[in-house]
């Protein structure tokens, strides 16, 4: 019921909180058998967080009937 409700302000207001395109960039290793020293041998993933996942997928369900 909560996200409920700050959904519907976050449409009301047309105001997205900072917070929710605000990741975590953690690097990966690309080729464990390469050097770790490398750093061409990373690849950045972000993490970010859920709330703003749960509310895109949200935003993506309600929007998708009119995009057809």
């Amino acid at each position: 019921m909560r996200l409920k409700s700050l959904f519907c302000l976050i449409l009301k207001h047309s105001y997205v909180p900072e917070m929710f395109g605000s990741g975590v960039y953690v690097p990966l290793l690309k080729d464990k058998s390469g050097s770790v020293h490398d750093m061409d041998n990373y690849r950045a993933n972000t993490l970010l967080p859920v709330i703003s996942k749960v509310f895109e997928l949200v935003l993506l369900a309600v929007c998708e009937p009119g995009l057809e």
